[in-house]
């Protein structure tokens, strides 16, 4: 994947400053992290988020390196643009006034016609100019380099053995102005490059207000762009006029290169001319890759970025390469306030391999503003990559964020997304507002993978709202996959007790569908550390892409980290379920959902968790649901409010239903767990919903365990088998075990472990709930385990009744409210009775207490009672 990089042809700074291009490459400074900050609540005002945001359309062109384009051979790649203000600012033209020309280098005899050209420049004062290594070097000492308006210094009779022009003055009050206009283009050559550095001059150094043509000669033959360097070593730099470096469309040859453009400053601001900067690879049977633009300030005062940016790469054709987008990055040492549209998207080509997008990255100490940024990978047979994309600071408010990078479309194999974020690496990140689209490329082969999106932080977090898609792509013909959902993340990492609150996720990232396989839903990384308090709303949709041939795929992940001393409060819509199929071999698989506490901590959930198995609309069977695990060894309280955690079997239309996880529901934790309402299903899919003679699937385990902290379960769990064809096999029921040690334990909400109806009975599940001595159990709901029902016409026997095990061999006591019932009985006809069995050691029945209204019964499947098949003694 494209990734970020600079690689600009800086070869007349090289020689004079190597030291500072060291710099160049070097990103923002990491300041040590503030202290424990306010919260978005607090007295702070911070700046809303933008409502307006940038775009390309209609802007002029001001900075142009682009690459010349071909209709026979590769396209010309777009040359590099640098912009770096080492202690100052990057800005648009605020007025400031323009050197002081008290001795001009350039006579007046010369300037008489208003045209200087290169014969002309190097005679004047001849002992000034030194060529070496193809540069003609003008030295000015004591004086100034001053071009008026309505003059055009023409440098296009260079000699061939010089292709660029450097006018360097070297004192202090010796400065460079550019009133009027450059022409660089050579006929039968490349353009001819120029450099203007000024050494010493402090102020405004160096200034540029007429336009700067540097572009290769239009012709047949392949001419580059010539290469424009402003350095101002102690003063400003403006270059507010228009500046072309491209390189030529000559036809059938190779297109030209653009030229590279490069503005230096150390201790002042940059000026930039109004419009689009733009450097975009040139078009061919091969595509030219665009060049890439930097920029960089460190001053303490805002910088306000507000110009747009394209990097395409070109267009190819047949089996060659696309161009690759330019990459963009922005940083600043200081506060930045964006206002910024890129496009930096990846050629497109024929049968071959589409250009990566281009990758985008904004930094500043404290980040504000508007991004609206486009990268995605070029068509072709593999579609090309999306680009990396990320919005950071130290502090991030007032953001108004849009990346969009998805993998392009490819014959063969679709690109894969690009990796989108925003990272808040300081003190806080409030009100900002982000769209992320990182979608795999859709193929009649395989589909793309989705890409990654997410936001991390180091410090507090309010009005924070992601919404983002990282899908993957579609397979589409016949024999297709679907490509594999990307990942999501939100991270939290913290010294101070800092928090997320008042804060909206929304994730997206499901399998492509396929033809024959869907592709697998993605995953979703939800990391807490050390943060006391946070609230937030959390969708996530990682659902396995549907087949229509084979199988669906399989559902993608959900995982919760927490740290030690966290307060979470979570909204949630996850919905981790396995892809259907219409008429293959069966559902996909339902996903995973964890939740894990490595300390100390307290935890809130609400809303749904959903990871069936995907539904089979034709022969096949649904697919094996899936699971939910919530441990953590140390105190922690968990509370689940009517949380619903649907983890059945995928229905099937004609076959079998799937089956519940071999353990579908696993809770063991060390603190205090509340279920209030909401519900646990882990049946069995339902089977022949619409015709067919195949049973339901088995149900799945419930495990549930606490040490130390008191348990409520309020929640309605079923582990039932699954619904079918009274004419198929009966499907069985999973099992339910619960343990609590050294508090109360309450159970309000109904267990259903019943084995379905079938030809041949499905098994009761089994259900066991234990204690210790210092554990108190109160009942006041539904447990049934009833064997399942026979409809065989030649001697039926219903399933035997479950096994209902309450004490588990421990010591402690139990109450059965008037509102319990308590069934195992056999299945219709002739089931023999379950067995309910209150195993308490060494209490003796006082211990054991029964409300007038409860029911405790073990029936045959003929409706006999089988009173003996209650155990109520203890041993």
């Amino acid at each position: 994947m494209h990734r970020l990089t600079h690689n600009a042809s800086l070869r007349v700074i090289a020689l004079l400053t190597a030291g500072v291009f060291v710099l160049l490459l070097s990103g923002c400074g990491d300041d040590d992290k503030g202290g424990k900050s306010s919260s978005g609540g607090g007295s702070a005002v911070y700046p809303s988020v933008p409502t307006v945001l940038p775009t390309l359309v209609g802007l002029p062109v001001a900075i142009d390196t682009s690459g010349g384009t071909s209709t026979g051979a590769a396209g010309g790649s777009g040359g590099d643009i640098t912009v770096w203000a080492s202690a100052g600012r990057i800005l648009l033209d605020d007025g400031r006034s323009r050197p002081a020309i008290n001795n001009n280098f350039l006579t007046p005899t010369v300037l008489a016609n208003n045209s200087v050209t290169y014969a002309e420049l190097i005679a004047i004062q001849p002992a000034r100019v030194t060529v070496a290594g193809g540069t003609a070097w003008v030295d000015l000492i004591g004086e100034d380099f001053h071009l008026p308006a309505g003059a055009t210094l023409d440098i296009s009779d260079a000699p061939v053995a010089v292709d660029q022009v450097v006018i360097r003055t070297n004192l202090v009050g010796d400065f460079i102005r550019i009133d009027g206009n450059v022409n660089g283009v050579r006929l039968t050559l490349d353009s001819v490059g120029l450099g203007l550095l000024a050494e010493q001059a402090t102020g405004t150094a160096v200034s540029i207000d007429g336009n700067v043509d540097l572009r290769g000669y239009a012709s047949p033959v392949p001419y580059d762009g010539g290469a424009l360097t402003v350095v101002a070593y102690h003063g400003a730099a403006i270059l507010a006029g228009t500046a072309n470096t491209t390189g030529n469309s000559p036809g059938a040859a190779i297109g030209g290169q653009g030229g590279d453009v490069t503005l230096l400053s150390d201790a002042g601001d940059i000026i930039l001319p109004d419009g689009l900067i733009q450097a975009n690879g040139g078009g061919g049977t091969a595509g030219g890759a665009a060049g890439d633009s930097q920029f960089s300030a460190s001053s303490t005062i805002m910088t306000r970025f507000a110009w747009s940016v394209r990097g395409n790469g070109g267009a190819a054709s047949g089996a060659n390469q696309g161009g690759d987008g330019g990459d963009v990055a922005v940083t600043c040492d200081g506060p930045l306030d964006m206002f910024m549209a890129t496009e930096a998207i990846g050629g497109a080509t024929g049968t071959g391999t589409g250009g990566d997008g281009g990758a985008v990255y904004v930094s500043g100490v404290t980040s504000q503003g508007a991004v609206v940024s486009t990268s995605n990978g070029g068509s072709g047979g593999t579609g090309g990559d999306g680009g990396d994309c990320s919005f950071e600071g130290e502090s991030v408010f007032g953001v108004a964020v849009q990346f969009t990078a998805h993998g392009g479309v490819g014959s063969s194999q679709g690109g894969t997304g690009g990796s989108l974020a925003v990272y808040a690496d300081g003190a806080e990140c409030v009100n900002v507002l982000a769209t992320f689209m990182a979608r795999g490329g859709n193929s009649n082969g395989l589909g793309g993978e989705g890409g990654d999106a997410g936001y991390s932080s180091y410090g507090e977090t309010w009005n924070f709202t992601l919404t983002g898609d990282v899908s993957g792509g579609a397979g589409t013909g016949a024999g297709a996959e679907g490509g594999a959902g990307g990942g999501c993340f939100v991270q939290m990492f913290s010294s101070y007790g800092e928090a997320i609150t008042a804060s909206t996720f929304d994730f997206t990232a499901n399998g492509g569908g396929g033809d024959d396989l869907g592709g697998a839903g993605g995953a979703l990384a939800v990391s807490l550390s050390s943060s006391d308090r946070n609230a937030i709303t959390l969708s996530f949709s990682g659902v396995g892409g549907a087949s229509v041939a084979d199988l669906g795929g399989d559902g993608g992940s959900a995982d919760f980290g927490i740290g030690t001393g966290v307060s979470l409060v979570a909204d949630l819509d996850i919905n981790v379920s396995g892809g259907s199929t219409t008429s293959g071999n069966g559902g996909g698989t339902g996903g995973d959902f964890a939740v894990s506490s490595g300390g100390i901590s307290t935890i809130a959930l609400s809303g749904s968790v959903t990871a069936r198995g995907g539904a089979n609309s034709g022969l096949g069977g649904g697919g094996t649901g899936g699971t939910a695990a919530i441990n953590s060894a140390f105190w922690t309280v968990f509370s689940f409010d009517l949380v619903a955690f649907d983890l059945r079997g995928g229905d099937s239309a004609a076959g079998r239903g799937g089956n519940g996880a071999g353990t579908s529901f696993d809770l063991g934790v060390g603190g205090q767990v509340t279920f209030t309402g909401g519900s646990i299903l882990a049946a069995g899919g339902a089977g022949s919903t619409t015709s067919g003679t195949t049973g339901g699937g088995n149900g799945g385990d419930v495990s549930i365990v606490t040490q130390f902290g008191h348990l409520l379960i309020g929640a309605d769990i079923d582990v039932s088998g699954g619904n079918g064809s009274t004419q198929g096999a009966g499907s069985a029921a999973g099992e339910v075990s619960i343990a609590c040690q050294a508090a109360d334990l309450q159970i309000t909400g109904e267990i259903v472990a019943d084995g379905r109806t079938g030809v041949s009975a499905g098994l009761a599940g089994d259900i066991t709930i234990a204690g210790d001595g210092s554990t108190r159990m109160v009942i006041t709901s539904l447990l049934s385990a009833n064997g399942g029902g026979s409809t065989s016409i030649a001697g039926p026997v219903g399933a035997v009744g479950g096994n209902i095990n309450i004490g588990g061999g421990f010591e402690f006591s139990v109450r059965f409210a008037s509102t319990a019932i308590v069934r195992a009985n056999g299945g219709t006809p002739n089931g023999a009775a379950g067995q309910i069995d209150i195993d308490i050691v060494g209490t003796g029945i006082a211990n054991v207490v029964e409300d007038a209204g409860s029911l405790l019964q073990t029936n045959t499947g003929n409706g006999t009672p089988v009173p003996a098949n209650i155990d109520r003694n203890s041993n």
